[in-house]
């Protein structure tokens, strides 16, 4: 129990009051403290300056409780939705470095990872990354999910992640800068806003009975963790593809789709053309190699068999 052994070293006793009055004492506090501007709710120490003030720890039935915006919570249950948190977050980076280093960004994601892991906070300064990972994790599942509903072509999912690769997530050397304890927290609060404006802007798009159908389809999925995961290895051999001048398209085992590559050379000099050959049914399902494929009309490769494999060394089956 490492919150009770910070509880003992404040000099705090275990509560006598029922939980409805010690949660409403302490948000008594809570608040006065925050709206005379001597504390943020997102302050670290303010949830140990009101236990102080109290002179007692949350605690019932003997189990020890953890404060949460207000709100008294079983330690355990505390920690396990912290780990639920922390490991979310640890997918949003491992995510985000992925797509950076499909992109030929692998060199400047491992030195941000090394600074960022060997970083001296003592001094009050730690760096924060500038494209948070709370937005951009909610930018990149927004996209996933809308390809693998079908609700977007294949065209507006490059054209998508291409932005959102373009503003440098995860931990790129470049996305890393130097904040504040305050300038962080400040920046947070921020970015939970700007989270909030995007969903509701989502949430009040007129859609077509299309758009609905598709997306009531998805959401019922039993298989919502492979599509997503189908996805992004997707978006991967994509941005892998794009980086050596080559355009990736889907093409589907069964049938459902038209079964047509696009590669037309336009904007990569080369014409080449990668395929994803794998089985779609209702989205983008089984993944698996990585082939080439020469134009007909201009390929140098021609020469060649008309189906070698690119990379054998990926792996995005399913």
């Amino acid at each position: 129990m490492a919150i009770l052994a910070t509880y003992e070293k404040l000099g705090l006793e275990p509560t006598a009051k029922p939980k409805g009055q010690f949660e409403r004492e302490y948000n008594q506090i809570r608040n006065r403290l925050i709206n005379s501007g001597e504390f943020r709710s997102t302050d670290r120490n303010l949830n140990r300056t009101i236990l102080t003030e109290i002179g007692e720890y949350p605690s019932w039935d003997g189990e020890v409780y953890k404060m949460s915006q207000g709100v008294a919570r079983p330690e355990s249950k505390r920690d396990a939705s912290q780990k639920k948190s922390i490991d979310k977050r640890n997918q949003i980076l491992t995510e985000a470095d992925e797509l950076m280093t499909a992109a030929g960004y692998g060199k400047l994601v491992k030195k941000g990872k090394r600074n960022f892991k060997k970083q001296d906070r003592s001094g009050g300064m730690a760096l924060d990354h500038e494209y948070e990972t709370q937005e951009f994790g909610a930018d990149y599942e927004r996209l996933k999910k809308n390809f693998a509903a079908g609700v977007i072509s294949e065209n507006r999912f490059k054209q998508d992640l291409n932005k959102i690769v373009n503003k440098k997530p995860g931990n790129i050397d470049s996305n890393l800068t130097l904040k504040t304890e305050t300038e962080n927290y400040d920046k947070n609060v921020r970015t939970r806003a700007v989270i909030k404006n995007k969903n509701l802007r989502e949430k009040y798009k007129v859609r077509d009975a299309s758009y609905t159908k598709k997306m009531a389809a998805f959401t019922k999925s039993l298989n919502k963790v492979n599509l997503l995961s189908g996805v992004h290895a997707y978006a991967k051999q994509f941005l892998e593809g794009q980086r050596q001048g080559y355009d990736t398209s889907y093409v589907p085992k069964n049938g459902n789709g038209n079964g047509k590559v696009n590669g037309n050379g336009n904007g990569n000099g080369n014409g080449k053309k990668i395929v994803l050959n794998g089985n779609k049914t209702n989205n983008y399902r089984g993944l698996s190699a990585l082939i080439e494929t020469p134009n007909d009309w201009s390929d140098p490769l021609l020469m060649t068999p008309r189906f070698r494999t690119l990379d054998k060394s990926i792996d995005v089956s399913l």
